[in-house]
């Protein structure tokens, strides 16, 4: 006999009584009032059961309907009706404890989840022994409860665990509807990288000494951008130039900032004008052109390699960096030349950009090349 059976057979009927309520639940008229004492303690202040002399059996009065109902779904979702009610009630009790590091008692779960301490109690069994399989205690504290003890990482993967069981070798979408699902979630991924341009590094299950540098060198090359966050993608870079000429390498790089970064068609026309006005080859195998006037929307800067160095006015250009000047203010631009005035000081990091021709390095040393040198 649970409470939940209990407060659903009553609220169902005006009133039951006790020979009703033996027969119903097949136990003895004792014990029946005792689950009903207990059941009123769980539903304090929500509802009462209480015997009607006028009805002649035992009454559910309800006190807060919204209280009342809320109880009933949480009842259904963790009470005692079905084998798998203990296991819910384990998984909430994992996850619960594993989110918090103070106490908590055995009652107030109770309380939580609408069944008896004894549950509870119970259930804590099951807890302890799967927090032991990821090196997890269950520390126990007259009058202030229980709490977990354990590393960070191994509550990570005790929550990994508990989320993904009964998940994996599932497929709910059927397995006509996979490729969609698949194609969906990887649009969703694609359009919030293009909003939030977070630097992602592929690893290995287990790291090993080359994820853990290509990691460190990927933090320490974003970690002091700034206000220079957003000017560079690796869409904006071609490693591999195919120009030969200032007026070839300026035209392709435009291009492709038009194509891939939405930059007005005028980017074009207007960086040739500028280029024609005087040469923006700067020394240090570097070049930056840029239009003669701020465009629309925010600064962004295209990186090209050429194939091999491009005689550009009196000097060698190696690498080209075409500054699509927007109007977004003036902070992002300062960050950038900033950075330039530093490069073109050492011709060594230019080469070193060139040498490797990967997004990663010429970010490396335009953020924090000084570093290096």
């Amino acid at each position: 006999m649970k409470a939940i059976e209990l407060v659903t057979y009553l609220n169902e009927r005006e009133a039951a009584s006790i020979d009703e309520l033996t027969s119903e639940f097949e136990v003895s008229a004792r014990t029946v009032r005792l689950h009903i004492q207990r059941t009123n303690e769980m539903l304090e202040g929500l509802a009462h059961i209480s015997y009607a002399r006028k009805q002649g059996g035992y009454v559910l009065s309800v006190i807060n309907e919204e209280g009342f109902s809320e109880w009933l779904d949480r009842m259904h979702r963790f009470g005692d009706l079905d084998g798998s009610a203990s296991e819910k009630r384990i998984t909430y009790l994992i996850n619960d404890l594993l989110m918090r590091d103070d106490w908590v008692t055995v009652a107030s779960m109770a309380q939580v989840l609408y069944v008896s301490p004894q549950s509870i109690s119970k259930d804590l069994k099951a807890v302890e022994a799967k927090l032991g399989e990821y090196d997890l205690a269950l520390e126990k504290r007259p009058r202030y409860g229980v709490r977990v003890r354990g590393s960070e990482l191994n509550r990570r993967l005790c929550l990994a665990s508990i989320a993904t069981e009964g998940v994996i070798g599932s497929n709910p979408f059927g397995d006509e509807t996979v490729p969609q699902v698949v194609k969906t979630i990887a649009g969703c991924i694609e359009r919030a990288l293009e909003e939030h341009p977070i630097p992602v590094q592929e690893i290995h299950s287990f790291l090993n000494e080359v994820d853990v540098r290509q990691i460190n060198e990927l933090l320490r090359a974003s970690a002091d951008m700034g206000a220079g966050a957003g000017l560079f993608d690796p869409a904006w870079f071609d490693p591999h130039l195919d120009a030969e000429t200032p007026h070839e390498a300026i035209c392709g790089l435009a291009e492709l900032m038009v194509e891939r970064a939405g930059a007005p068609a005028e980017l074009v026309e207007l960086a040739l004008e500028r280029e024609s006005a005087a040469s923006t080859a700067f020394g240090s195998g570097l070049a930056l052109p840029h239009p003669i006037r701020s465009l629309p929307g925010p600064t962004k800067v295209c990186a090209g390699i050429p194939n091999r160095p491009i005689r550009w006015g009196d000097k060698d250009v190696e690498l080209v960096l075409l500054v699509a000047i927007g109007d977004d203010g003036r902070n992002a631009l300062g960050w950038f030349f900033s950075r330039m005035a530093e490069l073109l000081s050492h011709e060594e990091r230019v080469k070193r950009i060139v040498d490797d021709r990967s997004f990663e390095v010429m970010m490396q040393e335009i953020a924090h090349g000084e570093e290096r040198s």
